[in-house]
This record gives C-alpha cells, structure tokens and sequence, in this order.
C-alpha cells in the first residue's frame, strides 16, 4: 500500500527537479566564473612590482597613546 499524497510525491519530485538546476548552474556558471577569477588575480600578480614602497617615517603616525594588552600582560606575568 503506498500511503503518500499526490502533494508530497509532487514536492519531492520538486526538490530534486532544483536539486539538478542547481547542479548544473554550478559546473555551468560557478566554476568558469571562478576559474576566470583566478587567471585574472594570476595575470595582474605577474604584471605588477612586488617592490614595496619607500618607508616614510611620518611621527604623527607613531603616536603610542595607550599600553597594549599584550603587552601589559607580558610584564605583569614577567615579575610574579
């Protein structure tokens, strides 16, 4: 005896009616897409200079106004 309703047999065929849209979206769209992703970061990574720019020593960037908590934490456990 099968005790199914026609609704639930039509959702479950649904399901995997999406399931193979989703499939093939997948190996069609996604893929290729990423694979251009890659040759193109591959192809700019190859034209660029990988020489980093000069070292501008600009003081009002250096401002140490508060103690890291590292740190902090480094020199109370230094001395117990």
């Amino acid at each position: 005896m099968n005790f199914c309703l026609s609704s639930s047999r039509g959702r479950h065929m649904g399901l995997e009616g999406g399931a193979r849209t989703w499939k093939i979206l997948t190996f069609v769209v996604a893929l290729p897409g990423v694979s251009v992703c890659m040759a193109n970061a591959r192809m700019k990574m190859q034209h660029s200079s990988h020489d980093p720019p000069q070292f501008i020593p600009y003081p009002h960037l250096r401002v140490r106004t508060k103690v890291n908590s590292l740190s902090r934490h480094l020199l109370i456990s230094k001395y117990l």
